[in-house]
């Protein structure tokens, strides 16, 4: 299997590292017997979304303009589905472009069955609200690879994937994107907007921050499939190739087991296609945290947050303290293991995702069917952004963490 775009590398990447976590094998944590020393970081917000429309202080235009989708991969965004626009009216367009297209995910025998739908996301009652859905086992013609021939010979081929899907659900991210003009990029093909390219046209502000607190609260769907996950990447494809395909996994949950979350940093050395599946390192932790026992995270809210600092990164479940990785660092589970963890030092964009995969089934209940699937819905509360400052700014706070309860 060769990964056409980045995107499905990432995905293919996530799944094989889930796998991992989720094995039984811890691959990078903070250790019991030596339990890390609670930062003393203060943190001021630089970014946050309450999903409650607009607001005073708002740009009106954010709420007002039409939303924007991804239909294929690394190709600027355009129109959701006028159907689609009531559910968004309340979403923040200028934080955002919602997906609208195949989703790499697949089960075990390398069939796919999903693909996310713009009509799977809303924004209400003060929540973004991710749903999965079946629309029936006659929908199987999902992730074939269909090519569009053009008369332009500076782009002939254009390749994506079919998304007449089993199953459906909502994603979203806050990549930048922009227009090169003519006269500077080639005939003006829309480009991913990366940070400090001149004569760039914003069609999408979103947001990325390098460094920083990133906390999402949230109550996560559960069922036969389920997959919700928080991730950041790259917004800068032009990067170092062993760092197009970094990803931070903020928050990645499954149904097999809904006492359990996984955090980590995965990340391809080199190559493409088959080779680059191969290359790489996976960090994480995967574990009950302290104090939660068996209940499971489906039940409640919770909030999972990031801190990333240049040499480190700590990942918790309401302020405790779950996992840390440390640049330098070896991971117990490597296909490389002579290589070492590096921790990303770029601006990344988040994703916020609903997937559904028959490789995530539930004891007792089996795998997701899609003549018998049950509706999951994933609620999310707020995104909220830091960066670290000085203890005498205006708006500086410290995080309460669990050894200084």
């Amino acid at each position: 299997m060769m990964f056409e775009t980045s995107r499905e590398f990432i995905l293919a990447v996530s799944f094989v590292s889930a796998l991992l976590a989720f094995s039984g094998l811890e691959v990078s944590s903070a250790r019991a017997d030596e339990p890390a020393a609670p930062p003393t970081l203060k943190w001021k917000m630089t970014w946050n979304d309450e999903f409650n429309g607009p607001q005073p202080g708002d740009d009106p235009s954010c709420f007002e303009t039409t939303p924007q989708c991804l239909y294929r991969e690394n190709t600027a965004p355009l129109d959701c589905p006028e159907s689609s626009w009531n559910g968004l009216r309340d979403l923040n367009k200028c934080n955002w472009a919602v997906y609208h297209l195949f989703n790499s995910l697949g089960n075990r025998d390398g069939a796919p069955i999903n693909a996310f739908n713009a009509h799977q996301l809303i924004v209400r009652d003060g929540e973004l609200v991710l749903k999965s859905q079946s629309v029936g086992s006659d929908h199987s013609d999902c992730g074939r690879t269909v090519e569009v021939i053009h008369d332009d010979p500076r782009n002939p081929v254009t390749k994506y994937r079919t998304m007449d899907c089993p199953f459906i659900s909502g994603g979203l991210e806050s990549r930048a994107w922009g227009q090169i003009p003519d006269e500077l990029k080639g005939y003006g093909k829309p480009k991913i907007l990366v940070t400090g390219k001149k004569g760039a046209q914003g069609i999408l502000p979103g947001f990325r921050q390098k460094y920083g607190r990133f906390e999402i609260r949230a109550k996560l769907s559960t069922g036969p499939g389920s997959w919700p996950a928080y991730q950041l990447q790259p917004q800068d494809k032009d990067g170092p190739a062993d760092l197009q395909n970094t990803i931070i996994s903020l928050m990645d949950a499954r149904a097999t087991n809904s006492c359990e979350i996984s955090s980590g940093l995965e990340f391809a050395l080199e190559g493409t296609g088959k080779e680059a599946r191969k290359r790489f390192i996976y960090a994480a932790t995967s574990r009950d945290y302290p104090e939660h026992g068996k209940k499971s995270f489906y039940e409640e809210f919770h909030v999972y947050a990031l801190e990333w600092e240049p040499l480190e990164l700590r990942f918790y479940v309401d302020q405790h303290l779950i996992g840390v990785i440390h640049d330098g660092a070896k991971g117990r589970i490597s296909l490389l293991k002579r290589n070492t963890l590096q921790v990303p030092s770029q601006a990344f964009y988040l994703t916020l995702t609903s997937a559904v995969g028959s490789f995530f089934d539930i004891p007792g209940r089996g795998k997701p069917q899609p003549d018998h699937f049950t509706p999951q819905t994933h609620h999310i509360d707020y995104v909220r952004v830091y960066q670290a400052c000085e203890a005498d700014e205006a708006g500086c706070q410290q995080f309460e963490h669990e050894s200084e309860r």
